[in-house]
């Protein structure tokens, strides 16, 4: 297995020429979508992108999902071509799980990478492939999807989502070779917090989720056990659900008069 490393320097030197755009779409569900903007008066089509993305605010990036991955055709158009981790066997790719990832590996250019998936930055590398200007990713004015972006809100409220040129990946470049002035539009990504304790999830913290808790405690040895980052049942927020969770959770239901609250409402 041969793994080709498709350096883009001869595109990182060109000089900038006509403009475009590259925006974050909020999805709403902890993903954003990073996408490729050509606009009417666009006289140049993209050939290939050389981002970072970045958050704040604690959260980071759980995954990265191409919006497509292969050669651009009419039928299915786009940048799927990930420079720096394509596997190429004979002169072409030997199955289809070898075509890489969109998110640059840090240790083929470390100076001018960022730390990846799950930190708060990853660098993207994108480019187009394909024979005939009718498979060209946009034949017209219009907007194409690069990749979307999974991201971890940790103990977060929000991040911004913020887009910049990777000088070491080549920037954007147009298909002549020349680099692109680019406009970059960030966006900020609120997240809904859990609310804890509420284990049946319908939105009321009662003895229902008091029980559940029980139950779920009374079938270790030990009456406690570890967990995951965000899970309702661990009040104290330690990574482990015990007795303490538990007194929590009473305290909590013992403080109103009918022993049960909605979400949000203490």
């Amino acid at each position: 297995m041969k793994k080709a490393l498709l350096v883009l320097v001869a595109l990182a030197i060109a000089t900038p020429a006509m403009a475009a755009k590259v925006v974050a779409v909020d999805n709403g569900n902890s993903t954003v979508t990073i996408k490729y903007v050509k606009e009417a008066g666009d006289t140049k089509l993209a050939r290939a992108f050389g981002l970072n993305v970045t958050l704040n605010n604690g959260a980071t990036f759980k995954t990265a999902t191409a919006a497509k991955r292969g050669e651009s055709t009419a039928a299915n158009p786009g940048y799927g071509i990930f420079p720096g981790t394509i596997n190429i066997v004979d002169g072409a790719v030997a199955t289809d799980d070898d075509w890489g990832s969109p998110v640059g590996v840090q240790a083929d250019l470390p100076s001018d990478t960022l730390a990846g998936i799950g930190s708060n930055g990853v660098t993207l590398e994108l480019g187009s492939l394909y024979s005939g200007a009718a498979n060209a990713p946009l034949t017209a004015a219009g907007e194409i999807a690069l990749c979307t972006l999974e991201i971890e809100a940790n103990a977060a409220t929000s991040t911004d989502v913020v887009i910049t040129a990777n000088n070491g990946r080549g920037k954007v470049v147009a298909e002549d070779a020349t680099e692109l002035t680019v406009t970059f539009e960030g966006v900020t990504v609120s997240f809904s917090q859990p609310c804890m304790g509420d284990v049946d999830n319908d939105g009321w913290v009662t003895t229902d989720d008091l029980s559940l808790v029980v139950t779920a405690l009374a079938a270790t040895p030990e009456w406690y056990f570890e967990t995951t980052a965000g899970d309702v049942r661990d009040l104290d927020g330690d990574g482990w659900i015990t007795t303490d969770d538990l007194s929590r959770m009473v305290t909590a239901l013992a403080g109103t008069p009918e022993w049960y609250y909605e979400c949000g409402s203490l």
